[in-house]
């Protein structure tokens, strides 16, 4: 029995692990200098599916990573996407401008990388060269000229009508004249019109002529004031005509650079292009705000000259500037690889966005420079890191997460909107193409109840 046990003895060198220092230890201090590990221990099959998944470019081949809590899954995942993304496309920026067509429908506007900014600064610098060059067109004597020359058209023409009106009155004796603001014709008897006694006086064929001549002058009266609203519209058009070509005069060589700048953009042109008819129909905005700059520098008296501020964002010194302005959406500027985005607080509004409202006046008022975007619209043309468990807890953000990459659409609407029982007016944000890998963590149990 004795000799059976001492055939499994081990031997007490045995029991432990010999290192040889110079040869199988290549670090030269301490184990501080060994460089980490990289991957996940032991996860080879996991390891390659991942790789898989974020190898492939088609629509709907997003991942999910199953694993216990504590095992380093989000460290990971992190750390590959963040690889993977560093050779990736950088996406385009985004910009939200207005719609001049339909104000409560803008438009969404892509430019490479960068000159999402360049954009607004453009516009912004638009608006400056406008409120400064526009008062001067519209003080010219050219401008005055041709404005004075339609008037003076239309009143000598009306009244050229009056005094052939007033001859052929006092040729058949009566008199035509303006009182109180209102047109007269009234027979004469010795060179004074009747008294309503003298006339009723008259015999009945005497005062019939004369009633049958009067009509037929206030004929001809009525006839040369239908004549002239008509001839006032004409020339109210003419003037609003020839104010349009004088701010079309003045903003054409700022149009002529930026359309040149963003040529291979039809978006952008097109929008310049409704920008341009804005300013035309609405070119007192920029007549009316210099004139109170000027006001209000005149007040200032001998103080020190200070900057505008207004005049460099295109604001104004309220908001009627902000429909020219540009909401810099998404800005990559700077950026290098496509982007990745860990949201560890999925709540609605931060993964898809929002319209924010502003007080005023016992009401709440928004526009398009208030939409904020979500984490779907930063990592659009990258990735999206989400905690299963987050994501399905928050109320409709699973859903609209399935929504929005089934139809590859990032669509902004407020939590509720389809739910309240009184619509209430709001804004239509243009859909953003949607192009982006969700990966989500969670535990074996969260996967099953997905699948």
């Amino acid at each position: 029995m004795m000799e059976q046990a001492d055939r499994f003895r081990i031997p007490v060198a045995k029991l432990r692990r010999v290192c040889d220092l110079d040869s199988e230890l290549d670090f030269c201090t301490s184990s501080a200098d060994v460089p980490g590990l990289e991957g996940v221990i032991g996860q080879d099959r996991a390891v390659r599916s991942m790789q898989f998944g974020l190898a492939m470019d088609a629509p709907g081949y997003n991942i999910f990573v199953s694993g216990q809590p504590g095992t380093g899954k989000t460290t990971y995942v992190n750390a590959s996407v963040t690889q993977a993304a560093a050779d990736g496309p950088v996406p385009d920026d985004w910009c939200y401008v207005n719609n001049f067509a339909d104000i409560e429908s803008p438009v969404a506007i892509s430019l490479p990388a960068g000159q999402g900014r360049q954009f607004q600064k453009d516009m912004d610098e638009l608006v400056r060269e406008l409120r400064a060059a526009m008062p001067k067109a519209f003080e010219s004597s050219d401008y005055e000229q041709k404005k004075k020359t339609l008037e003076t058209t239309f009143q000598n023409h009306m009244q050229e009508r009056l005094n052939a009106l007033q001859k052929q009155a006092s040729e058949v004796r009566f008199l035509f004249r303006q009182a109180g603001g209102k047109l007269m014709i009234m027979p004469l008897k010795d060179d004074k019109p009747y008294s309503n006694q003298e006339f009723a006086e008259l015999p009945d064929e005497q005062r019939q002529a004369l009633e049958a001549t009067g009509h037929q002058l206030e004929g001809v009266l009525e006839e040369i004031l239908r004549e002239g609203k008509s001839l006032e519209k004409q020339t109210a058009e003419k003037i609003i005509d020839l104010e349009k070509q004088i701010a079309r005069v003045a903003a054409t060589p700022s149009f002529e650079r930026l359309r040149e700048k963003y040529a291979e953009h039809a978006k952008v042109l097109a929008y310049l292009e409704a920008v341009r008819k804005d300013i035309e129909d609405n070119r007192e905005l920029f007549l009316e705000s210099e004139t109170e700059e000027a006001e209000e520098g005149s007040e200032s008296g001998g103080e020190e000259e200070l900057v505008d501020l207004s005049l460099i964002t295109g604001s104004g010194n309220g908001e009627e500037f902000t429909r020219y302005k540009v909401n810099l959406f998404i800005s990559h500027d700077g950026a290098t690889g496509a982007p990745v985005i860990l949201e560890t607080n999925p709540n609605y509004y931060n993964l898809f966005g929002k319209v924010e409202y502003k007080n005023k006046l016992m009401s709440v008022s928004t526009d398009f420079t208030m939409v904020k975007p979500g984490a779907i619209h930063r990592a659009n043309g990258g990735y999206l890191i989400l905690q299963a468990r987050d994501a399905l807890i928050e109320p409709l953000v699973w859903e609209q997460l399935k929504r929005a990459l089934k139809y590859r659409q990032a669509v902004i609407e407020n939590i509720g909107e389809q739910y309240r029982n009184i619509p209430t007016s709001t804004l239509r944000m243009e859909p953003i193409p949607l192009k982006l890998k969700v990966i989500l963590i969670g535990s074996p149990l969260f996967y099953l109840v997905l699948t």
